[in-house]
């Protein structure tokens, strides 16, 4: 088939084809997926109610936009047939900006050599950089922030109509934002992130989530959990929490008893719920009450996400961070008690970070034995305190980085030996076709970021089922195993 002219793109009353790279964490994906559900439940014959501005540093303008017919969509997982795409981008460290620029980039090409006819940026690239990167990145159509989504189908409309280049970030500013209601997974049908609140007001050093995202505000209860089950009544079995500071859900909404827990125990209800994950949990904000609730609730799984950063107290108060060596090491110990897998991260290479402070850090590894780490290298970001500290050469980062993967793996291996001969509840999510093996995750795991579970199995298997696999082997970071009778 080929491509429509820009003329017969615009007339025709087919439904137009998107495509999406969203990039960055979860919570990105999110806000991606909410940008999806909004665009394919657009009806034709809708008018945009206002016109953004065409150029960067003005504010949207009141006026009415022009009389548009109105267009419908359609999601498309092939960007060659796309005739809009999307980037959802990342510019929370130097490294997500550079890549968030290349998805943009090599989206632009298939306006050469696909079917694109507009192409979209949006999230906090936009939000925190749009003075550079409007008339830098002239092949982009539309930008808009993170506080724009709700507004996607009136702003594409303005750009399909009207073919001008469009900044549309602020475009909600002073404006009432409908709660988008539904969502395009592009997780497994299985498994969902549920972004409980936005924003922070930690206000790390090294941090600028505030700077883009804004102070910390909780999603509204029931708006919560009327979307959970909405989910779940739409196939999901698990639902990951995710937020900037998942642990301060509720403390800014004046309600009382409104917290994490109470939330938790809210969305237990949902009847054919199986898994509540908890990530981004702070480790200062973790209460008893809360290790409490993972413990004794038997849809929460018995895993925390809780970004450590650091272990050396001088790097911890030159982050920021208002906690202790003495008292991370005692929530470690307190959660493992509780047998509650434990994942983190830590920033390697921190401004000022000694040779002392490194050795402290890869000691608490080996002592701690942590189920699941992620590390990263220090990244100097403009605008934040950090920026103006001494900096740790990007050699020695490279050299400490590398340390401390061999340590953790070293823990991992520890841990996965333990697992043999154990049988393991595994969500069954897919097939792996190179091993001629079936995959999953265990409690213990989430996606993406830990490992997985291999298995075979001598009857049909169910995606989005349970299983029970004995565990027979280990390879690194993923555990094997077979599917046993009940």
């Amino acid at each position: 088939m080929k491509s429509r002219s820009l003329e017969n793109f615009m007339d025709s009353k087919q439904k137009i084809k998107v495509g999406l790279v969203s990039l960055g964490c979860d919570k990105n994906r999110v806000d991606a997926e909410k940008m999806l559900g909004k665009l394919l439940q657009t009806k034709p014959d809708k008018k945009p109610s206002a016109k953004p501005s065409t150029k960067p540093n003005t504010k949207p303008s009141a006026k009415p936009a022009k009389d548009c017919s109105g267009y419908t969509y359609e999601l498309t997982q092939q960007p060659d047939e796309a005739e809009v795409l999307f980037v959802n981008t990342c510019s929370f460290i130097d490294t997500a900006r550079k890549e968030s620029i290349d998805a943009i980039l090599e989206m632009a090409e298939y306006k050469v050599g696909g079917k694109c006819k507009k192409l979209v940026v949006s999230g906090c690239l936009p939000k925190k950089y749009i003075d550079e990167i409007f008339d830098e990145l002239t092949e982009v159509d539309l930008f808009l922030g993170t506080d724009d989504y709700a507004f996607i189908d009136v702003l594409l409309d303005n750009v399909l109509t009207n073919n001008k280049r469009i900044n549309a970030v602020g475009y909600a500013i002073g404006k009432d934002v409908p709660q988008l209601k539904e969502r395009v997974l592009t997780t497994s049908p299985h498994t969902a992130y549920l972004k409980i609140a936005d924003g922070c007001n930690n206000n790390c050093t090294y941090c600028t989530i505030p700077q883009i995202r804004g102070a910390f505000k909780s999603s509204l209860p029931q708006h919560l959990i009327d979307e959970a089950r909405q989910l779940v009544d739409n196939g999901v079995k698990e639902i990951i929490l995710v937020a900037q500071d998942t642990t301060s859900y509720g403390t800014d909404l004046n309600e009382i008893d409104v917290d994490l827990v109470w939330l938790i125990g809210q969305l237990s209800k949902i009847e054919d719920l199986v898994w509540l994950r908890l990530m981004y949990c702070y480790p200062e904000k973790i209460t008893d009450s809360l290790i409490t609730e993972i413990v004794t609730n038997d849809k929460v799984a018995k895993y925390i996400d809780v970004p450590f950063q650091h272990i050396d107290n001088s790097v911890l108060q030159k982050m920021g961070r208002t906690n202790t060596k003495e008292r991370i090491e005692q929530l470690v110990k307190k959660l493992k008690q509780n047998n509650i897998a434990v994942r983190s991260t830590f920033i390697v290479g921190f401004p000022q970070e000694s040779e002392g402070a490194f050795v402290a850090l890869d000691n608490f590894l080996q002592s701690a034995k942590l189920d699941n780490v992620g590390f990263f290298k220090y990244s100097r970001e403009v605008g934040t305190p950090a920026y103006n500290l001494v900096q740790v050469p990007a050699k020695t980062k490279a050299q400490r980085l590398k340390q401390l993967v061999a340590t953790q793996q070293g823990v991992v291996r520890e841990t996965n030996q333990k697992y043999i001969g154990q049988t393991l509840t595994v969500l069954y999510e897919g097939i792996d076709y190179k091993k001629q093996l079936f995959f999953g995750r265990t409690e213990r795991q989430a996606p993406d970021i830990d490992g997985l579970v291999y298995f075979k199995s001598a009857t049909p298997l169910d995606i989005g089922e349970f299983y029970k696999v004995k565990i027979t082997s280990f390879k690194m970071y993923d555990i094997y195993g077979e599917v046993v009778s009940e």
